[in-house]
């Protein structure tokens, strides 16, 4: 018994000094290590760590990775003069090996008044945003990137306010919040336009 728990207290050394010497910090293990030990349990082979940096991904459970504009928050309200370019766009990008299907949705809905507040009755009917690289849904397994874009055009031609919503989520039977991610942006354009 005592030559038993001898070698299991020499592995767990090991395994504890090789951790603490590729983790990200010293007391919290990488999310990475920790999708891969899940996945390891699962009977799931994890991405390679090279493929794929726990850091780079906004899905917890490391499918994709969902980016917003340069400079501009995840959600809430912003103005027109908030936005540099004649375009938004969010970039959906599937992480090499990810087990599941990955769907994508963008849509954006239009109220006349200015302002920030949340549309009343829901706005006009909802539009698709556009998007770019491929088509609304990733493959599992099927790498690659796509980009969900709104044309500020939109604003300054109309004017009142623009409610995007960006979401992506697993293909899987029942969807819980783990397995989506949704951004809602409030753009102002200041002005309101009869078309």
């Amino acid at each position: 018994m005592r030559a038993r728990f001898g070698a299991v207290l020499a592995v767990a050394s090991a395994a504890l000094a090789y951790a603490c010497g590729h983790a990200a910090s010293p007391t919290t293990p990488t999310a990475s290590s920790s999708r891969a030990a899940v996945s390891s349990q699962a009977g799931v082979t994890p991405p390679s760590p090279a493929a794929v940096s726990a850091a780079d991904v906004s899905d917890p459970r490391g499918e994709w990775n969902l980016t917003t504009p340069a400079g501009l928050p995840r959600g809430g309200c912003i103005s027109l003069a908030d936005i540099s370019g004649n375009h938004l766009d969010w970039t959906v990008q599937a992480t090499p090996g990810h087990a599941h299907p990955i769907l994508m949705q963008g849509i954006v809905t239009r109220e006349e008044r200015p302002d920030c507040s949340p549309l009343d009755r829901g706005g006009e009917r909802p539009q698709m945003l556009q998007v770019k690289g491929g088509g609304w849904t990733f493959a599992a397994t099927e790498e690659g990137t796509r980009t969900i874009s709104w044309p500020t055009e939109e604003c300054t031609e109309d004017g009142g306010r623009f409610k995007i919503d960006v979401m992506v989520k697993r293909g899987v039977p029942s969807i819980g919040d783990a397995d989506r991610e949704s951004i809602e942006l409030l753009v102002n354009c200041g002005f309101f336009r009869k078309r």
